[in-house]
């Protein structure tokens, strides 16, 4: 058996963790699996290009026990790469999650003030 030392995290313990370093092919739900292993996953989100994750479990230990767990390990077995686990706050999971959406928000904010505003041209011509 070979014990693989973790190093410590560059980050203070919290709940949510980034995990980086994947390589395609790989199942979003077999990754998903992997991770209810080790807690309860309470969020979840990966990438579009499926380079990485943010992990939210319910509490410290379970995502203690997930970092312990998979830091340093290739995943998936057959062609994944040693996989990076640190610790990160729930807010920069949230704000890296916000930056990575798609750029739509602000034009469905206005395709729908257009749609009001089209509304209110019938209105007004139907009078």
């Amino acid at each position: 058996i070979i014990m693989i030392t973790v190093p410590a995290s560059s980050h203070p313990p919290t709940n949510t963790l980034k995990i980086d370093q994947f390589v395609r092919p790989l199942k979003i739900q077999k990754l998903q699996e992997l991770l209810a292993e080790t807690g309860t996953v309470v969020q979840f989100w990966m990438d579009a290009i499926k380079t990485h994750c943010f992990v939210t479990y319910s509490n410290l230990e379970e995502a203690a026990q997930t970092r312990e767990t998979l830091h340093g390990v290739a995943w998936p077995p057959e062609t994944g790469k040693p996989l990076r686990v640190e610790f990160v706050s729930k807010l920069f999971a949230d704000l890296e999650i916000e930056k990575a959406q798609p750029k739509s928000s602000p034009q469905v904010t206005h395709s729908q003030s257009s749609a009001e505003h089209l509304h209110q041209q019938q209105s007004h011509h139907q009078q």
